[in-house]
């Protein structure tokens, strides 16, 4: 539904555009409008086709006046494709008045198998322009041509024909003569589709700013602000589940559309505004459990709320502040009392501005942004830059705000009765009679909060009570919306837990009842529509016994009634009283006396539904000291029930913390005494490598950071968004950062390295992860010499938005190979050769002297 809502507004701003430029030229313009697939269909705008009072010269007729006219036709753009819209302008000079219009242009449209196609239709009054769409289907040349039958004006008075003009007193007869288009404008079709202007992503994982550049305007479903407050142009056919939550409007629907909220848990900044936490001394354990305030409006990224501030002067005194959501930044801060006092809006209205030009231009008229605030029969309005109070005017005060209609059922005139008042808050008028639209008698005096805007019903339950401590049954009513006439009144013997958790919707009254189950009326008949499973049952994930209390208040969203209890969050389906989803948190040993086989924590009634999550805290209604310290801040998938996310957050009794949503970003009003603000911040990375030329071959080792800058903590690391609970928790909490029971691991964030080199060749060096001081290291062996520029790269994620960082690496040659070393020869060993010739030389003298003796012997 978003996508086509979104595509109807581009392209009806892109055509009102091209209008309002052929208002006014005096000769032909050829526009161009950048093609968009639609879906199929045509639109047209002009007068309504064959219905003019004027028309073709009267026979015997000569008029005091005789216009010659000039047909033009654009039709744009030329090629386009097959699909596409084709827009078609038509228009005759010179115009008329703006009580007259053109009747019966005749466009003929003759396709590439030369069959024909026409449209005929009248132009706006006064500039004599029309326009449609038109979406050819086959491929080729497409042939347009415009006829003009003429038209006879008499002399007379006319009507108004355009909103706040006087009519027009015409003393002559016109005849505005017949005219044709005197070229065939040509259009090629072909099937490839004409591209357009790029659409702008979305910023995902980067983190925005204010002001958002006006060509980036596929960004608007992200830019919503806080509260929102319908629109009197869909009511009362607003589509299913378009109940929602605001100021003067029914607070148990507890939906906020049109925003965006945090993914993660993380904190971008804090601002105390009370002492709160442990006492100390004789207190003990005990401790001060003290809401910090949050923003009551927020438009384009700025807060705007009343505190206490210390003024130059030294004296404190109470203002209207206005700060950044993102950073915190003060803008103004104007004391609420002296000669200018200041004024804290409390309501936003979106005005068209629909006057001073002809039917058909009004996109091109600016918007008018109202800040408002109501102070009893005063309608103040809030310049949103300044603070400066531009309007003080005297109302009957606020009621039900249907931006830019305020309905009141005003009681005070006893001859008539109730009556209906409906009144524009738009425009400057300090005469408040001037601004009634509707003023009727009404059969109610007054709405209540329990209405179904889209079904026209709104009703109440209350209590049958013999005694005043002993309901036996209830009592239903229903009443139109349009006429407050009562269309249901009958009883049920269903007591209720606390008429607190009542809601309307889908025509349909529910609440919770004793024992927990739930039961829902149908108010237009008057008769019981189901009865609910009950909330409780035995076992492990029962919530028996306690399943049947909970905290005085519900909430409707996404075809469910929803109510919290001290087991639980349970969504009954409005069509058939079933349990959709329950949402249970697991609370702590010894921390809770509302257990049963497993013990769960209970909820608070001040949850805020947004962007398809719930964020909500447990609480209890009457706390007991010590505190509960297994409290936390949940975000709940709206669709199934499941967890996205939940953080610790000091919250003690039922309704003890308040939301406020926009831009991705919640702030929370904890009893710590601090508002937290959640969502995306800025990461800062960087990047080093040596310094110095390596040898080519060298390993090197590739270092740096990725750190938080949000202005909270400034220079922490950045975490993975499954460790932002435990990390926040010890940044901004005082807790352990391996965890309360010091079983976690906060890991990292993902860092991409990158190195090109001389050649411009890419090469992927690999990805490596933080660790919980920001560091990142990586080992990499360039392969070649030259300068390489080393890029580290952050993609961002749900909690930071992207950053990368880049430095410079030299390579030189690899070091020159050291000279083999000639091995001397080895010296030749005689050891065994000298040894040989000594035993060689001992036997020969040994036998020499044997000879010898025996020659002597002989001889003697």
């Amino acid at each position: 539904m978003e996508k086509k809502q979104m595509q109807f507004s581009i392209s009806k701003t892109k055509i009102a555009a091209i209008i309002v430029t052929i208002l006014m030229l005096t000769s032909i313009t050829m526009m161009a409008l950048p093609s968009q697939a639609q879906e199929a269909g045509e639109q047209a705008h002009g007068g309504t086709p064959g219905v003019s009072p004027w028309g073709p010269l009267p026979a015997g007729v000569t008029p005091d006046v005789t216009v010659i006219d000039y047909a033009y036709l654009s039709a744009s753009p030329s090629p386009i494709g097959v699909g596409q819209d084709l827009l078609v302008n038509i228009w005759t000079t010179p115009s008329a008045s703006d009580s007259v219009f053109a009747s019966n242009y005749k466009v003929t449209i003759t396709l590439p198998d030369n069959t024909t196609d026409t449209r005929t239709m009248n132009s706006y009054y006064a500039d004599r322009t029309a326009w449609f769409q038109y979406v050819p289907e086959l491929v080729g040349i497409y042939k347009f041509t415009m006829d003009y039958p003429g038209d006879y004006y008499p002399a007379g008075t006319y009507g108004v024909g355009v909103q706040g003009s006087a009519p027009t007193n015409v003393t002559l007869s016109r005849w505005y003569m017949p005219c044709s288009t005197p070229y065939v404008t040509n259009v090629t079709v072909q099937s490839e589709m004409i591209s357009s202007w790029p659409p702008a992503a979305l910023p995902f994982n980067e983190y925005w700013t204010r002001p958002v550049n006006y060509m980036n305007r596929e960004w608007w479903p992200i830019l919503g602000n806080y509260p929102y407050s319908g629109s009197g142009e869909g009511w009362p056919n607003w589509p299913a589940d378009t109940n929602y939550y605001s100021g003067t409007q029914a607070s148990s629907y507890r939906y906020q559309p049109l925003v965006t909220g945090p993914n993660t848990c993380h904190i971008v900044w804090r601002r105390q505004d009370q002492l709160s936490g442990l006492i100390g001394g004789p207190a003990g354990i005990e401790a001060l459990s003290t809401t910090a305030s949050v923003p009551g409006l927020i438009y384009a990224g700025r807060c705007y709320q009343t505190q206490t501030l210390q003024l130059d002067n030294g004296t404190w005194a109470s203002c209207a502040t206005c700060y950044d959501l993102r950073t915190g930044k003060m803008y103004y801060a104007t004391p609420t009392t002296g000669p200018n006092p200041g004024v804290t809006p409390t309501l936003i209205s979106y005005t068209k501005a629909t006057s001073g030009e002809v039917p058909g231009a009004e996109s091109a008229l600016g918007w008018t942004i109202s800040l408002m605030a109501f102070s009893g029969n005063f309608m103040y309005k809030i310049n949103p830059l300044t603070g400066q109070v531009t309007s003080n005017i005297t109302t009957i005060g606020a009621g039900k705000f249907i931006d830019p209609f305020m309905i009141n059922i005003q009681t005070n005139n006893t001859a008539t009765g109730p009556r209906w008042i409906n009144w524009t808050t738009a425009g400057t008028s300090t005469n408040f009679t001037s601004r009634v639209m509707d003023n009727r008698t009404y059969n109610s005096t007054s709405l209540g909060n329990n209405i179904d805007w889209q079904g026209g019903v709104f009703g109440s339950i209350t209590t049958i009570n013999p005694s005043p401590q002993a309901p036996t049954g209830i009592r239903v009513l229903g009443y139109s919306l349009q006429t407050g006439l009562l269309i249901s009144n009958f009883t049920d013997t269903y007591v209720p837990y606390q008429t607190g958790c009542t809601s309307v919707d889908h025509g349909k009254i529910a609440c919770l009842m004793q024992d927990g189950i739930v039961v829902a009326y149908d108010l237009q008949k008057g008769t019981r529509a189901w009865i609910s499973q009950q909330t409780y049952s035995a076992g492990e994930n029962g919530g028996w016994p306690w399943g049947i209390w909970g905290s005085y208040s519900s909430a409707s969203y996404g075809g469910n009634y929803l109510v919290f209890l001290y087991d639980g969050i349970y969504a009954f389906n409005w069509d058939t009283g079933k349990i959709s989803w329950v949402y249970k948190a697991p609370s702590v040993a010894f921390e809770t006396p509302y257990s049963g086989w497993t013990p769960f924590d209970t909820f608070s009634a001040g949850a805020l539904i947004a962007d398809g999550k719930m964020y909500d805290t447990n609480a209890e209604h009457t706390p007991s000291e010590p505190y509960n310290r297994n409290y936390r801040l949940h975000c709940i998938n709206m669709t199934n029930g499941e967890g996205i996310w939940n953080i610790s957050t000091p919250t003690v009794w039922n309704g003890g913390t308040s939301f406020t949503c926009a831009d991705g970003y919640l702030t929370v009003g904890a009893q710590d005494g601090y508002m937290y603000v959640l969502g995306r911040g800025i990461s800062a990375t960087t990047v080093s490598a040596p310094q110095t030329t390596v040898a080519q071959g060298t390993p090197v080792l590739i270092q740096g950071t990725v750190l938080d800058q949000s202005p909270g903590n400034p220079g922490v690391a950045c975490v993975a968004d499954g460790s932002q609970a435990t990390y926040m928790e010890y940044l901004y909490m005082q807790q352990p950062l391996d965890g309360i029971f010091h079983n976690v691991t906060i890991l990292g964030v993902p860092v991409s390295l990158l190195a090109i080199d001389n050649n411009g060749t890419v090469i992927d060096i690999g990805t490596t992860t933080s660790d919980v001081s920001g560091n990142f290291q990586m080992a990499w062996t360039p392969p070649n010499e030259g300068v390489y520029k080393i890029t580290a790269n952050f993609a961002g994620s749900e909690s930071y938005g992207t950053s990368w960082a880049e430095t410079g690496l030299s390579v030189g040659p690899a070091p020159e190979p050291y000279p083999t070393p000639v091995q001397p020869e080895a010296p030749v060993d005689y050891t065994m050769t000298i040894t040989y010739a000594a035993i060689a030389i001992i036997i020969a003298v040994v036998i020499a002297v044997a000879v010898a003796v025996l020659l002597l012997r002989k001889r003697s």
